[in-house]
């Protein structure tokens, strides 16, 4: 209060000029100073000087001479209480170090308490510390050595597991690892044998081991692959178990004995075969499943479909056979050849055969079975009483089938070589039916009982031969493969069909010959147009027919001549040629005869085909017409020109010669279409 009380004093003193004493110019420039700091500070920026008002501010609520003059003493009341604050708080966190350090005095000293245990003991158990290092240094060793002996014991010795499955488990996946796994600790067993001289005994324990275990192996194998082999003949068609399993088999055969690889396959092949002809014969007598389809004895009252499919099941079989053995052998390598020589020396070197070659010689042992039913039933079906044309159906047949299964099993086989020999045995068979059928068709006496009608046309007998031969070429295309075949068809049925045609119009009169075989030889050319490689036949069957086209040719010009009177008319002309008598004066050839001559020559003009040859109607060809009917009229029209060219010569005297023939001869040529 008394500091309060001296300030409050001290700020009137000094707020009263007059009782300072001092000037009043000095206290306005004491004033003016403080005013100017004041208002020069920035208490915006002053944190401490605000927080100091904010403080004030909560004690100091009104500015009042009281207030003020007690405000000193708030404020040191204030800062004590601070301080007392302060003291209690630092009282306390004294008292807590104080405890804390009691505690860590304890510690310490029980610290010490037992380092000097702990040094009394080291010092009695050093030995053991000491035995203790040295037992642990020796456990390590031992696993280090553990380490390495499970390592070569894993490396060089088969698991029980793979023992077990190499010779107690079924045979399966894990049994070829362990034969593999076997089979490389045999090799790294010999290459560490050779790399150390041949002075480590272990290895040749451990080769004789596993040489032991892959023989039992192997042998174990070999039966299991023979019995699976025997059974891929049951009715399933493929062997039951896994179909990767045999192949995966056989492969590993022939990487352990390749001498027991054609065994194998021997065994398969046989079983297979054995199927593929139970199947065959069932096909044949019973049918498919449920008898669908049905059996294809019930069509051997149809040859054509009843061999047809018997090669068809054959041919059906064969790609799932060599599907089958292509499935077999897959992991398989090229298979070495037998050795049908027991003398060859063993340095010679092994005669390898690729797969297609193994697949075709399998194929054909396999379907070996097959032949003797194939045989026995197509021998008795060709055999039997059947026309030519159903024969020669067999005959292209077969020989579809046995050039379609050739691409499959070798040429060789027993199969292929019955095929061959029924396409031969067919083709004997057809050809010889063919030509007594033909020999019965053209023989004399049918020939004369089957004399040609009154319209000249080829006789039943020709035409149903000319059928039979467009039906055999029309059959097929295989026989094109043979054309020599073709060529004896075609002269087994033609040569005495052309020989026999003569025979059956001898009691016809010359001009109804020359027709009737022109109408037989140009039928038999249009059949035989028809096909390829008869250029040389078809050649001379035209020569043969212009020959008769020459003959009716001379038959119709004489009979048109004869016909119109050109035969006199021509005489007189060239008799008189050197005469000097004039034409015209000729007795026939003055203008009153010709004339007459010329009256019917116009009607002629109107109407030539009216003066053809009853005969020469009735050929079969319009162009043979056409070309006969041209040749006489080009002879007509030839004495015509040469009739003109004397009636307007003026030696020959004829008065107003262009009267008496009134068309030129080019207009003849028009009028008869020349």
């Amino acid at each position: 209060m008394v500091t309060e009380d001296k300030e409050s004093s001290s700020v009137h003193n000094e707020s009263s000029p007059e009782k300072s004493g001092t000037a009043p110019g000095a206290s306005q420039t004491i004033l003016s100073r403080k005013m100017r700091k004041i208002l020069d500070s920035q208490l915006e920026t002053d944190f401490e000087t605000q927080e100091a008002l904010k403080e004030l501010s909560s004690f100091f609520t009104e500015n009042t001479l009281k207030n003020r003059r007690y405000l000193r003493g708030e404020i040191e009341r204030r800062s004590l209480q601070i301080n007392l604050d302060f003291l209690e708080s630092f009282g306390k966190v004294k008292s807590a170090l104080e405890s804390v350090r009691n505690e860590v005095t304890a510690i310490n000293a029980s610290c010490v308490v037992m380092k000097n245990q702990l040094d009394a003991t080291k010092s009695r158990t050093r030995d053991l510390v000491t035995q203790t290092t040295s037992l642990q240094d020796r456990g390590n060793t031992l696993e280090r050595r553990e380490l390495l002996v499970q390592t070569f014991l894993k490396k060089y010795q088969l698991t029980s597991e793979q023992i077990e499955a190499l010779e107690l488990k079924p045979i399966g996946k894990s049994f070829f690892d362990a034969l593999n796994e076997a089979s490389e600790i045999h090799a790294e067993c010999k290459t560490w044998l050779a790399s150390s001289g041949g002075q480590q005994t272990t290895a040749l324990h451990i080769m004789e081991e596993m040489t032991n275990r892959q023989e039992l192996a192997v042998q174990r194998l070999f039966r299991w692959t023979i019995d699976a082999c025997r059974s891929s003949s049951s009715p399933s068609g493929m062997s039951p178990i896994d179909s990767d399993l045999l192949p995966l088999a056989l492969s590993n055969v022939q990487k352990f004995r390749p001498s027991l690889v054609h065994d194998v396959i021997d065994e398969y092949c046989q079983a297979r075969r054995t199927f593929v002809t139970r199947s065959f014969l069932d096909a044949l007598t019973l049918g498919g499943p449920g008898g669908t389809p049905r059996p294809i004895e019930l069509h051997a009252h149809d040859p054509q479909r009843y061999v047809g499919d018997m090669l068809a099941y054959l041919h059906q079989a064969t790609p799932t056979e060599k599907e089958n053995l292509v499935a077999l052998l897959k992991h398989c390598q090229p298979i070495e050849a037998k050795n049908t020589n027991p003398a060859a020396s063993q340095e010679e070197k092994p005669i390898f055969k690729d797969k297609v070659q193994v697949y075709e010689e399998a194929l054909a042992s396999i379907t070996e079975g097959a032949c003797r039913p194939l045989r026995s039933r197509v021998e008795q079906i060709l055999l039997s009483e059947h026309g030519p044309l159903i024969l020669y159906h067999l005959t292209n047949l077969i020989r579809f089938y046995c050039g379609t299964i050739s691409h499959v099993i070798p040429r060789g086989s027993e199969l292929i070589n019955m095929l061959e020999d029924l396409d031969q045995l067919a083709y004997a068979q057809f050809l010889s039916i063919l030509q007594a059928s033909v020999q019965h068709q053209t023989s004399s006496r049918m020939a004369l009982e089957r004399v040609p009608g009154q319209d000249l046309v080829p006789n039943q007998s020709t035409l149903s031969l000319l059928s039979l031969l467009k039906e055999l070429l029309n059959s097929t295309s295989v026989i094109e493969e043979k054309p020599e075949q073709q060529d004896e068809i075609i002269n087994t049925i033609l040569n005495p069909l052309l020989s026999s045609l003569p025979v059956s119009v001898t009691s016809f009169p010359s001009t109804d010959q020359d027709v009737y075989l022109l109408n037989s030889l140009y039928q038999i050319h249009t059949t035989l147009s028809l096909f390829k490689f008869n250029d040389d036949r078809l050649s001379k069957l035209e020569n043969d027919m212009d020959l008769h086209i020459d003959t009716l040719s001379s038959e119709q010009t004489s009979n048109l001549i004869a016909n119109l009177g050109l035969q006199p008319i021509c005489s007189m002309i060239v008799s008189n040629g050197d005469a000097e008598k004039p034409l015209s004066q000729v007795e026939g050839m003055d203008i009153k005869s010709l004339k007459v001559f010329l009256n019917k020559f116009d009607s002629f003009l109107i109407a030539p085909e009216d003066y053809l040859l009853v005969q020469i109607k009735l050929l079969a060809s319009s162009a043979h017409r056409k070309s006969i009917s041209k040749r006489s009229l080009q002879l007509v029209s030839a004495t015509y020109k040469q009739l003109y060219e004397a009636v307007v010569d003026p030696k020959n005297a004829y008065n107003n010669p262009e009267s008496v023939v009134n068309k030129t001869p080019d207009q003849v040529d028009l009028l008869l279409h020349l």
